[in-house]
């Protein structure tokens, strides 16, 4: 839906080569030039610095990453969810991360918005640590894992689909429970 301003845009305003995200932007500017009369130039977002107390282990831990083989892209995804985390071990009185117990990590799990990425980065800091001495508990142990659910893939047709619910006969109880059951794992399927 973006993309159909982008003609108008083009020969109005003479802007080219958006990307969705500029689109958007541009969007949001108009809106509000023709709301208020002005627009606002939102700043850039800077990322979570890293707390001074943590600061030694986190960039040593960095660094290991680096020297480990790891991509930049895949560092800065480590680097971005384990500053949050630390920021919340910080919220819980912890200065140091020899303080760290099972509980804390719990309790930041249980806080992310983001179960699917905390994971990962959380298990390689834990186990850094450990193995550098500057936990003596391997928590990486205790760092919760969040599964994603793998879609199965269907072996019925649209047709099919369509004539397997039609066979069902959904006056009776037992009809309406498996007619439930097929739509639930129909369902499923397209998650």
């Amino acid at each position: 839906m973006l993309v159909d301003f982008a003609p108008f845009l083009n020969e109005k305003l003479g802007v080219k080569n958006l990307t969705k995200g500029s689109l958007r932007v541009t969007i949001r500017r108009l809106t509000e030039l023709m709301e208020d009369g002005t627009f606002s130039v939102r700043k850039k977002r800077y990322g979570l610095k890293c707390l001074e107390c943590f600061q030694k282990q986190f960039d040593n831990y960095v660094e290991h990453l680096s020297l480990h083989g790891l991509r930049v892209s895949t560092i800065k995804v480590y680097s971005k969810h384990l500053l949050k985390t630390l920021h919340e071990f910080h919220a819980r009185n912890i200065q140091d991360l020899s303080e760290l117990r099972p509980q804390d990590i719990y309790a930041v799990f249980e806080k992310s918005s983001d179960k699917h990425n905390f994971s990962t980065p959380v298990r390689s800091f834990m186990k850094y640590l450990f193995k550098n001495n500057f936990n003596n508990l391997d928590l990486s142990l205790v760092v919760p894992s969040v599964r994603k659910p793998k879609p199965v893939p269907s072996i019925y047709s649209n047709s099919e689909t369509e004539k397997l619910l039609s066979i069902i006969d959904r006056t009776t109880s037992k009809g309406k429970q498996d007619y439930a059951a097929i739509l639930l794992a129909l369902f499923a399927k397209l998650g």
